[in-house]
């Protein structure tokens, strides 16, 4: 909601005529917003937290579900709930509706090692689940595809794992479901209070110990955005009214060597060209993250103890 205060006190510069016209369209919008509904599964995680931070301006109702909890935050407060149904989905019933929109933030761990693992079998069933569950009874299904779809081995070197296989068949399902949808293929996602075991943390651990930062596959190519700027565009794009499946890109295509490189000399990593017409300005599915320069989260990293 704070956002459109600000919108509504700028509409003060404007002419009378003008401002009753843009008056109209942002109360419009107000009640909108309003009215609408964000159920956000997965909020602990690194995205689905970031998400939540900035869905809090946006949204007068908020329904946070994990594996084990379901918190409401609405008109200021907060309520907190086990979840009676943690294998299922049932529990969630109460809290959708045809003004609902669903965010799905959540899938069990993803390191490079667990690509081909069961884990990306589990954690499929459970979203298929989730969306024959949703059918005729929300606004829109947001949720999260992967770079690893893509079939071009220069930026997806997962295109060929299990965790690429399940992702396609889930957005399959979700186009044939009839539920209107917006899938976002995402790359390399990076952010404070990141917990997971991956290349980023690593490079921060070596770097606060002063030790030489060695990595695997340095010539690999990696396109990375900040967890805050992916979640500011996401409730941007939720307002598309068709059905869309989108490759979420930045400008910030780095290779392993030189992001390792950045990590040691504390400085801005050099961008690597790339020739694949995937996740740039040349995709037809492509959409364009501005996202803050790497060395800013690289000196906050370090430094913090």
């Amino acid at each position: 909601m704070k956002c459109w205060i600000l919108s509504l006190i700028r509409l003060m510069k404007f002419s009378n005529e003008l401002l009753d016209n843009a008056f109209l369209t942002v109360l419009k919008k107000l009640h909108t917003m309003k009215s609408e509904k964000l159920l956000l599964i997965g909020s602990s995680g690194l995205i689905g937290n970031s998400i939540l931070g900035f869905a809090k301006n946006c949204f007068s109702c908020i329904v946070c579900v994990g594996s084990h909890y379901i918190i409401n935050y609405e008109n200021g407060n907060r309520n907190y709930s086990e979840r009676n149904d943690k294998a299922g989905w049932s529990d969630i019933a109460p809290h959708i509706d045809s003004n609902t929109i669903v965010i799905n933030a959540a899938w069990g761990r993803n390191t490079s090692s667990d690509r081909n693992s069961m884990i990306q079998l589990e954690s499929s069933e459970r979203e298929l689940n989730l969306i024959h569950s949703l059918k005729g009874r929300i606004l829109k299904y947001i949720s999260l595809g992967s770079i690893a779809e893509i079939e071009d081995s220069e930026i997806s070197p997962s295109n060929t794992t299990l965790y690429s296989d399940v992702k396609k068949k889930i957005l399959i399902e979700l186009q044939e479901s009839g539920i209107p949808y917006l899938w976002v293929r995402l790359a390399s996602i990076y952010g404070q209070n990141d917990k997971r075991d991956w290349l980023m943390n690593q490079l921060i651990d070596q770097a606060r110990s002063a030790r030489r930062i060695e990595v695997k596959f340095p010539n690999q190519l990696l396109n990375l955005c900040h967890s805050d700027s992916l979640a500011q565009e996401i409730l941007e794009i939720q307002e598309i009214r068709k059905n869309m499946a989108l490759n979420f890109y930045t400008t910030q295509w780095v290779t392993v060597a030189e992001l390792a490189n950045s990590f040691q000399f504390c400085q801005e990593p050099k961008v690597s060209p790339v020739s694949s017409e995937f996740f740039s300005k040349n995709d037809s599915n492509g959409h364009l993250v501005e996202t803050p320069p790497i060395l800013d989260f690289i000196r906050a990293s370090i430094d913090h103890e």
